[in-house]
């Protein structure tokens, strides 16, 4: 009997340490990232010419990227989110961020109001952008799809479709390269905003 209540033991002995190892293995160190403006390799002499007011948003962020884990694209139908590797803020207000910093880098001296803003500074122009996407694909590169628009336009809201290298085993190439997408939306609006500001020629 000693012998079979010896074995029961070490089985439930066993068993307890397996249970507990898991809680007991260290954690990978979670990483932060943040989107970063840029600047222009070569600002435009004078900006749009004169300082307009640019009302920037509401910017709109499709509701899978809306999570502290940065999310990637495993194939075309699927994504992954890294538990280790998060956004150190939520992604729309830094996207929103990013952009008008480089606005006001690409139209000084012009300003750029954040969405919202108080009734009584309204701004002369108004930029929406609707984000369809912003990922890192297998294709090894980062895509940003968006819609946007600037009131005064005369056409339909205009597509940007833009693809930047990015290796999706580096995370923090991965978020470089969408800083770099978004500087590159943010150049498109910044042509528009000035075709505007001389009189839409």
């Amino acid at each position: 009997m000693k012998g079979c209540w010896r074995k029961r033991l070490a089985l439930a002995l066993v068993l307890m340490v397996a249970v507990l190892l898991p809680g007991c293995a260290p954690r990978p160190e979670t990483r932060l990232y943040l989107l970063a403006g840029m600047e222009p390799e070569a600002p435009a002499a004078g900006g749009t010419g004169e300082t307009m007011v640019i009302g920037l948003g509401p910017v709109t962020l499709p509701d899978y990227l809306d999570r502290s884990q940065i999310v990637f694209r495993v194939s075309e139908n699927r994504l992954a989110a890294a538990d280790s590797h998060r956004w150190a803020e939520p992604l729309a207000g830094n996207v929103l961020r990013v952009l008008a910093e480089n606005l006001a880098a690409q139209l000084h001296p012009s300003r750029i109001l954040a969405y919202p803003w108080p009734r009584s500074k309204a701004p002369g122009y108004q930029v929406r952008v609707e984000v369809l996407r912003f990922d890192a694909g297998p294709d090894d590169a980062v895509h940003l799809i968006a819609n946007w628009s600037v009131n005064g336009m005369e056409t339909a809201p205009r597509r940007a479709d833009i693809t930047v290298p990015a290796p999706t085993h580096d995370f923090e190439a991965m978020v470089r390269s969408e800083s770099e997408a978004l500087f590159r939306l943010s150049r498109e609006i910044a042509d528009e905003l000035r075709r505007l500001a001389s009189g839409g020629n």
